[in-house]
């Protein structure tokens, strides 16, 4: 109640409304903006703070209930925007300077291929319950606790077999002359 006394004695409303709002608030706005943005971001979060007031003089004719929240939530949403735009544009530095890691060369494509095809026929030759049990663990990761479960097998057993399955797949692809 007291600022509103204090902006109803101005003479010009508007701007020394703006004003009192800025000295009584603007700390309260940086700290909201910094603890988000952090510390190392001080003038993005100064230009957030700016932002806000900007934003609160743009909207003053629209009637505000209370005027420290409406202000703190609005730096809020600013701080978040500007960290989500800080964040996009230090993802497309960072993807701009990384070579392309997982471009393959033709020879290196076809390679690929011919070795995806013969761990698939390994995995195939595999016995009994031990494709199973290898799929379920390194493609649909499922713990060992859970094959044992679903299988109705015990977690020794599986954990054995596993063992076994890498063994046997480890002996012939390097007898297939791939290297792991």
């Amino acid at each position: 109640m007291i600022l509103l006394d204090m902006l109803a004695a101005f003479s010009d409303p508007a701007e020394e409304e703006l004003e009192a709002l800025m000295d009584a608030y603007e700390n309260l706005l940086y700290a909201i903006t910094v603890g988000i943005l952090g510390n190392g971001r001080r003038e993005d979060a100064e230009e957030c703070v700016a932002d806000t007031f900007l934003a609160y003089w743009r909207n003053r004719h629209r009637p505000i209930e209370n005027v420290q929240a409406y202000l703190a939530v609005s730096a809020k949403h600013m701080a978040l925007n500007r960290l989500k735009q800080l964040r996009r544009r230090e993802y497309e530095q960072l993807t701009e300077e990384m070579p392309d890691l997982f471009s393959l060369s033709p020879e290196e494509e076809v390679m690929e291929t011919i070795n995806e095809e013969i761990v698939r026929q390994v995995l195939t030759e595999l016995k009994g319950y031990d494709g199973e049990i290898f799929l379920r663990r390194y493609f649909w990761c499922q713990s060992v606790k859970e094959i044992a479960r679903q299988m109705g097998l015990q977690p020794k057993f599986v954990e054995n077999r596993l063992y076994l399955a890498k063994k046997h797949i480890r002996e012939e692809l390097l007898r297939r002359h791939i290297n792991l």
